[in-house]
């Protein structure tokens, strides 16, 4: 009889379908997915729970119920999706702040997938990293962070909050450059360069050199960290970090043909890194390498993406 419950909430996403299947076959869990409304997870039972919606506290404590011993929360909800400020909160605090109600007196340990927007984009990441987000997505994730913070202090509960890169690989279904490139190739169009927007506070448009992360790193940095009880906060990349032009330059490297079409010519590179060292290490991690892991997600896309 399993001893313990794994609950994954965003399940059914890009990032939440890696770590199920890096936590299948607990040995002494069952896995759980909560996920916003029904969706076809194999294996896995579903508890389909809006945790932005002012019932969730009640939903989701009713569905688990009868879940063994106490619960281990993996807790993705919240990826990024374009949106209002009010889209944001919802997605990123409330989803939190919903799901702790929930599950407050049965947490036994929380890792949470935030984001190295928390850092903030319109600088260059140094040696000693400062806290300064400048989207909403980033200011959201920082509040979750906060609000995990003030649990774990009052509950006694570790929490592990994981900063991730931008994720790609397999699935990724869109709003980065490595999407864009592979979808660009897959279907024989040139790769369009575009100014990141926001654009730096002087109005200048910018393109933004960021740290990739392949989605099946991510996942396992999540399972460890929710096996081994881990608590603190630490970043995890994969250290290389790669403009448009370098994506279009490893697509290259594979032997296909990439068109740039350059919407920004010239304009300023800023970096969007982070200092993944001390989770590679924590979580024993060997990351994917970049040029790797694009033909993984081009292969996925030109297969037509399916079996995701």
């Amino acid at each position: 009889m399993k001893v313990t419950t794994t609950v994954v909430t965003g399940a059914a996403g890009f990032l939440g379908r890696a770590v199920l299947r890096q936590l299948s076959g607990e040995p002494d869990a069952d896995v759980v997915a909560c996920v916003r409304r029904s969706a076809p997870l194999p294996g896995v039972p579903n508890v389909a729970v809006d945790l932005a919606g002012p019932d969730a506290p009640g939903l989701l404590r009713a569905a688990l119920a009868d879940a063994a011993g106490p619960v281990r929360l993996v807790h993705l909800a919240g990826e990024y999706r374009s949106g209002s400020v009010e889209r944001q909160f919802d997605d990123n605090v409330s989803t939190t702040l919903g799901v702790l109600e929930a599950l407050r007196d049965r947490l036994s340990h929380v890792v949470y997938a935030s984001s190295v927007a928390v850092y903030g984009s319109h600088r260059r990441v140094g040696a000693v990293r400062q806290v300064a987000p400048d989207t909403c997505y980033g200011r959201a994730k920082r509040l979750a962070e906060s609000a995990l913070d003030l649990f774990a202090r009052h509950r006694g509960v570790p929490v592990a909050v994981l900063r991730l890169s931008s994720l790609y690989g397999p699935g990724n279904p869109s709003g980065n450059a490595v999407a864009a490139v592979t979808t660009a190739m897959a279907d024989g169009r040139p790769f369009e360069v575009r100014p990141a927007s926001p654009s730096t506070a002087e109005g200048t448009p910018v393109i933004y050199a960021r740290d990739y992360l392949h989605v099946a790193d991510a996942a396992r940095a999540v399972a460890v960290a929710s096996r081994t009880g881990f608590a603190g906060t630490l970043d995890v990349g994969s250290g290389t970090t790669a403009t448009p032009y370098n994506l279009a330059a490893v697509a290259r490297s594979l032997g296909h043909r990439v068109d740039i079409e350059d919407l920004a010519p010239g304009a300023p590179v800023v970096r969007f890194d982070c200092d993944p060292a001390p989770a590679l290490v924590a979580f024993e991690l060997t990351p994917v390498a970049l040029v790797d892991g694009i033909a993984d997600e081009l292969n996925w896309r030109i297969s037509g993406g399916g079996g995701w």
